[in-house]
Order: structure tokens, then C-alpha cells, then sequence
């Protein structure tokens, strides 16, 4: 194709997805473009040009004209839509298409989801590859290809792509911040960096549309039997595609609408943190806390008889209320959806964040841990009920809709296990990245040796002080307040 061509393909395409025909000195985004219609142009790009496109380069900030005649100058690559007949389809859970809805181009980081651990001893670098390749062909929505036509609602393929091991010498760069194009790429990066020969850092980097802590924790117990050589037992049904397919119908039952109207109501007046949208930028943070002073904190939960979740999840309402003055947060809590026992072995992100409200002012660590555990036996009450659904009724009388959920959401992940065999250690290390997926977040992260790591991000002002390392600090100051009311048995 000539560059004329192009340009008229460029904008033809654009025109068909867009409210008005573009003008050329537009870019996709300003001429009112969303990530899903990027994702629909790129693809009918690549069949018609015959070049590499991706969604990234609609929702970047090239012009129209600018993007046509970089296209025109890359190199033929013959690209055909790709052909993946007699492979399972599957909808989109509830939890997946609003992922995929948000998946703006503001910030191509939000949904990356990396798992990082530091191995050491004598490790077959061969096997690990086969053993990665075997898990996600054991777990085929690790593999899973995003295909969307034209005005259609995305599909998952599942098994489209081939997940491999790549093996690096040296420390990782840029490889877990690499956003994903959703319509090419595969939905997992699996990095082998070699830092010595008895030494390397292995990442798994998830698009969140296909995983959730549950699901790498599926996907790692396959990749360690495959290791040893050991077979799991075939997964029972149903399917993903089963769940997927009960979960859609169940989110569109009208009946979903008024308890989401009814949880909404409930909440009305807790405060969210969102400022000035226009403006704004992520923040990271992270700290561990040792295995002393985690053992602690888990002896107080254990004296009340509640969860080390719900100690932790206390430590950072503290740590919240300390840093904005506000008791009455808006809040999501970590919650896996996956209350149904035929769940338990499928993988796949079905995660059903709980809203709650924050503390009511309690200073005293028992007190506040006492009311973290009322606010989500309320919750609790209402988990069936579609996190999506609910959100969408708080913002429904919302004039602008703003680009991440407007609060704060805290997380708290067991510890990983990953054990490969006797000759060689896995440690989980924790990973910051600057993204904005929510105004707030705080996840504390077990490890294996009993301590836990704390990552804080946020999103505030462009040019404003780091609130995420002041919050952290908050969290660091609660989580010694909380510890020094455990006392650990001699």
C-alpha cells in the first residue's frame, strides 16, 4: 500500500469507531477514542496494511496523520488475522470485562500484575522451560488470545498462544513495566534472569484480565509438579468457560441490580480520595516488616480470634486515618470469589473485591481490629454481589466517571509457595510499580520466612510530595504500635 492508502485507512477505520470522522491532526484519543476501539482499528489495520499495529500506537500521542505515515514506513510483515479455529471461546466474567473496559491508555500499567521470585541453588534451566510450557498448556487461560470483531464484546481463546520460558544474563530491565498490547501479545511474560551461576530472579508478569493471586498460585503448583515430575490430577469441571458463562448471565440478572442499588445505599457517604483527574500520577513505595515483629502481629490477631488479614487491614485503616484525618474511607478489601468449592481448581480472575467503610475512629489496635472484623462480616454479607455492579450504581449519579475506582483498596496475599526441589530456594521478592489502579493502594505480601512486605501506591497531583512514601511510613508507624500490643508465647 502506498502512504496515501494508509492514510486513507487510517482514518477510514478510525472513522468507524469513532463518535464523528477524525480530523488528521487529531489523535485517536482526543477524537474521542477508548481502548476498546483501538484494539478493534489495530487489528483491521494489520490485515489491511499488512504491518505490524498495535493498540498502543492509536492510544499514544501521535496524530492520525503522524501514526499513517509511521505505519507506512514499517516493513511488510504479510500479519493476517490469526487463525484460531477449533479452540474454546470464552466470555468475559463480570470482573474481567470491566478490566477490560478500563484498560485505558492514560496508564498501560494499571492491570500488569508481576510475581517475582529470587531462586537459588541448582537449578535446570531446561526443565523450568518445559515445566512452564506444561503448566500453561495444563492451565489454557494462561495461554489465552483476546479476540474481538468489529461492535463485538471481547472473547477469551483459549490455548491461542504458546507461553515460553526466555532466559536473560544479567538483572531484568524494563520487562515488568512493558505494557501489553491485549489484541497480539500473550496475556503472561515468563523472564529467567541469570545473575550468577547459582543465582537468578524469575518474574511472571500477568495482564490481570487473565489472573488473579489465586490463579498463579494454580499456576505455580503445576509448574513445581512438572519440575519434579510429578502429574496432577486432571482438573474436574467445569471449565472456566462454564463459570465465565454463569457468572455474565448472573451479573445482567436484574435481581443483581437491586442488591448492587442496596450494598450502593449502604455506603453512601463514605468518602473517596479521588482529586483533580486531570492531573494526576502514581506513586510507589515499598518496606518489609521482619518475622519478629509479623509473629507479633499475628499472636494479637490470634488473641481476638480473627485472621492475620484483619489485623493488617486495620494496621492500614490506622495508617490512612493518621495520613488524611478522614475515618469514613471508601474501601475495597481483597476478596478471591471463589467461595464455591468447584472453583477451587480453575483458573482464572475472578476476584470480587468487598466495599467497606472505614474505622469509626478507634485508636486502640484491639478495638480497631474488633471493627475491621464487624465491617467485613458486613460485607461479607453481600459478597455475591458483582464488586462491577456495585461500583457502577455508587457512580451512577456521577456527572464524569472518573478513570480508577474512586477509593482505596487493601490487600493482604498469603504466602506463595513455590518449591521446585531440594536443591533449589525460591523467596518471593516484592515488586513496586508506578501504576494507578486505584486512589490507595496498600497489599502486604507474606513470605515464605515469616515476614511481610508492604507495597504502597498512589495516585495524586502531578507535582505534589510522594503521599505513597508518607503513607508508607504511616503503615511502617501502625504496623510498631499494633506489633507492640501482641505478645508472642515463650
Amino acid at each position: 500500500m502506498s502512504s496515501d492508502d494508509i492514510r486513507v485507512a487510517v482514518l477510514e477505520e478510525c472513522a468507524s469507531v469513532l463518535p464523528a470522522p477524525p480530523a488528521p491532526d487529531l489523535t485517536f484519543v482526543m477524537a474521542g477514542g477508548t481502548s476498546l476501539g483501538a484494539m478493534d482499528v489495530a487489528r483491521r489495520l494489520r490485515v489491511r496494511s499488512g504491518r505490524e499495529v498495535r493498540a498502543g500506537d492509536l492510544l499514544g500521542s501521535l496524530t492520525l496523520a503522524e501514526l499513517a505515515a509511521e505505519i507506512t514506513d514499517r516493513a511488510v510483515t504479510g500479519t493476517a488475522a490469526p487463525s484460531w479455529a477449533g479452540l474454546d471461546r470464552s466470555r468475559l466474567h463480570p470482573t474481567q470485562l470491566g478490566i477490560w473496559l478500563d484498560d485505558g491508555g492514560d496508564d498501560p500499567a494499571r492491570y500488569i500484575e508481576p510475581f517475582c521470585f529470587e531462586l537459588s541453588g541448582q537449578l535446570d534451566e531446561e526443565r523450568l522451560a518445559r515445566a512452564v510450557e506444561s503448566a500453561s498448556a495444563r492451565h489454557r487461560i494462561c495461554s489465552a488470545a483476546v479476540e474481538c470483531g468489529a461492535g463485538q464484546i471481547p472473547q477469551l481463546v483459549l490455548g491461542a498462544h504458546r507461553i515460553t520460558l526466555r532466559v536473560h544474563d544479567g538483572p531484568p530491565g524494563g520487562v515488568v513495566s512493558q505494557p501489553f498490547d491485549l489484541a497480539a501479545d500473550p496475556l503472561l511474560r515468563c523472564e529467567l534472569f541469570r545473575l550468577s551461576h547459582r543465582r537468578w530472579l524469575l518474574f511472571l508478569v500477568w495482564h490481570h484480565l487473565i489472573a488473579d493471586t489465586w490463579t498463579v498460585r494454580l499456576f505455580l503448583d503445576a509448574v513445581a509438579a512438572a519440575y519434579g515430575g510429578r502429574r496432577l490430577p486432571e482438573p474436574a469441571p467445569p471449565t472456566y468457560c462454564d463459570l465465565a458463562e454463569r457468572a455474565a448471565e448472573e451479573f445482567s440478572d436484574a435481581q443483581v441490580r437491586v442488591r448492587a442499588k442496596e450494598v450502593a445505599a449502604g455506603l453512601a457517604g463514605a468518602i473517596p480520595l479521588t482529586g483533580d483527574l486531570d492531573a494526576q500520577r502514581p506513586y510507589a513505595a515499598h518496606a518489609g516488616f521482619g518475622a519478629e515483629q509479623v509473629a507479633r502481629i499475628r499472636a494479637l490477631t490470634r488473641s481476638l480470634r480473627v485472621t492475620p488479614a484483619v489485623g493488617w487491614l486495620a494496621v492500614a485503616q490506622s495508617a490512612l486515618r493518621r495520613v488524611t484525618g478522614v475515618d469514613d474511607l471508601l474501601m475495597a478489601v481483597t476478596a478471591d470469589g471463589r467461595a464455591s468449592p468447584e472453583t477451587q481448581d480453575v483458573a482464572g480472575c475472578m476476584v470480587n473485591p468487598q466495599l467497606v467503610r472505614g474505622l469509626s475512629g478507634e485508636s486502640d489496635c484491639r478495638a480497631a481490629i474488633l471493627a475491621c472484623r464487624t465491617a467485613l462480616d458486613v460485607a461479607r454479607q453481600s459478597e455475591d454481589v458483582p464488586f462491577g455492579a456495585v461500583v457502577r450504581e455508587l457512580l451512577s449519579g456521577s456527572r464524569r466517571r472518573p478513570p480508577r475506582f474512586p477509593g482505596v483498596f487493601i490487600g493482604f496475599d498469603e504466602k506463595l509457595r513455590f518449591r521446585l526441589g531440594p536443591g533449589v530456594a525460591a523467596v518471593r521478592r516484592g515488586v513496586p510499580l508506578q501504576r494507578a489502579k486505584y486512589d490507595r493502594t496498600v497489599v502486604f505480601e507474606e513470605n515464605a520466612d515469616g515476614s511481610v512486605e508492604c507495597i504502597v501506591e498512589c495516585v495524586t497531583p502531578a507535582g505534589s510530595e510522594d503521599v505513597a512514601g508518607t503513607l508508607l511510613e504511616a503503615v511502617r508507624a501502625e504496623a510498631g504500635r499494633f506489633a507492640a500490643a501482641g505478645q508472642i508465647a515463650t
